[in-house]
């Protein structure tokens, strides 16, 4: 399967590599973000602004997209449909082989989209995604809130009623 990739290399970074790698890697090549001067990383593009690459990715009929931020550390992944695909998405595609490298994942993603044979959006596809939801209450002591009777009770009773099947940070 010759993959068509759609890079988004936040004028940073990445700029050079990314497509001189994604090159020797058989890659077809479509980029925006890779001209780099000095004052213009992040400036409207890359991983902060994935709306430009997911509309990229569709204009160029691009099989996968690859947005980085300034630095190359992050990676924001969007399939062949425009769609953002998460982190937690990559996460489980990858088999949580995680690098903390956001170049290096992209060449993971993009090398198990070519062992597979499958689109991103399948891959993308077979992992559950359950609902979440984060509540953060600020506190002026935390080591007292934690310690306090009432809510170390509900604590354990919201953990009785997950069991096992989510958690309470």
């Amino acid at each position: 399967m010759g993959i068509h990739v759609a890079l988004d290399c936040a004028h940073g970074a990445t700029s050079s590599l990314a497509t001189h790698l994604f090159a020797d890697l058989e890659a077809d090549i479509s980029s925006m973000g890779s001209s780099p001067d000095g004052l213009n990383i992040n400036d409207g593009v890359g991983s902060t602004h994935p709306e430009k690459l997911a509309a990229f990715v569709v204009e160029r009929e691009a099989h996968i997209g690859l947005a980085f931020d300034g630095d190359g550390d992050r990676l924001i992944a969007v399939d062949e449909n425009g769609k953002i695909v998460d982190g937690d998405q990559i996460m489980f595609i990858s088999n949580y082989n995680t690098t903390g490298d956001g170049l290096l994942t992209a060449i993971q993603l993009v090398n198990i989209m070519k062992v597979t044979k499958k689109r991103l959006s399948e891959l993308a596809a077979e992992m559950v995604v359950y609902p979440q939801r984060l509540v953060n209450i600020r506190v002026t002591d935390k080591h007292a809130v934690t310690q306090n009777e009432k809510v170390a009770n509900v604590i354990a009773e919201v953990e009785a009623e997950l069991a096992g099947n989510g958690r309470v940070l």
